[in-house]
């Protein structure tokens, strides 16, 4: 979206950084993480819309990106059997 000029529109928003830490994956002083993380965070804050798989990710967004997201630009994925 920076060099188009669109709005970026996250589907399948999940940032994983935390949790290749959390599993044992990377280290949270590794450069992987570092880079990850800033990457995750710059998207999180440009984006305009997000599209997730949990309801959770609106309110990680916020204790982990400080992003605050508004109810009409969050959307939740729902499975249909």
């Amino acid at each position: 979206s920076m060099l188009t000029g669109k709005e970026l529109i996250i589907d399948s928003y999940e940032p994983h950084a935390e949790s290749m830490v959390e599993n044992g994956t990377w280290s949270a002083d590794g450069l992987a993480y570092k880079i990850s993380n800033f990457l995750e965070y710059k998207q999180s804050h440009r984006a305009t819309k997000f599209i997730a798989a949990s309801i959770g990710m609106k309110n990680y967004a916020l204790t982990r990106f400080e992003k605050t997201i508004a109810d009409k630009d969050f959307f939740v994925r729902q499975i249909l059997c």
